[in-house]
């Protein structure tokens, strides 16, 4: 199948997978089961209440990772992550960032990386930064509670394929 991008979550016990029909699918790694299945919605609704402005229902996504998330110790949540998102980068230049715990879109940013975002890292530091490169070769640092752009800055001559952030 093409068009299938995947990241595991940092403590390695969920899967994010973005597939062809727009979706975005996380699964338990230890049983293998479907934990949620995430899409901006039949109306593209966003957690705030809001609406999309593109009204499309499926779009190309380009990268995916993870956000945060701590791990719960209490014997009775043993091991559940806490406060967990997945962010995707889209060809249309686009970051989102899906509530992994609500099952909603929390927020998108528009023409974050003109050309199209080709990768998405997330940085505890700061209350939270997600960033963004691309075909522009800039990196964008975008917040993590509004997903607005913090700062950009030129990282390259040349397009950047990969980011990776150190925690």
């Amino acid at each position: 199948m093409e068009g299938l991008i995947c990241s595991f979550s940092p403590s390695g016990d969920a899967l994010a997978i973005a597939t062809a029909d727009g979706k975005v699918r996380t699964y338990d790694t230890g049983t293998g089961r479907l934990r949620s299945s995430l899409s901006s919605g039949p109306n593209n609704k966003v957690g705030d209440g809001s609406t999309l402005s593109n009204g499309l229902l499926t779009e190309k996504h380009t990268c995916i990772g993870w956000v945060g998330g701590r791990r719960e110790k209490s014997k009775k949540k043993q091991g559940a992550a806490v406060g967990g998102g997945v962010i995707v980068g889209t060809a249309a230049g686009d970051v989102k960032l899906y509530d992994t715990q609500l099952g909603e879109l929390k927020w998108r940013s528009e023409n974050v990386i003109e050309g199209g975002v080709t990768s998405v890292a997330y940085s505890s530091a700061d209350g939270g930064v997600v960033y963004a490169t691309g075909a522009s070769c800039e990196i964008a640092a975008l917040d993590l509670e509004t997903g607005a752009v913090r700062s950009r800055f030129e990282a390259s001559k040349h397009p950047l394929s990969c980011l990776a952030v150190s925690p």
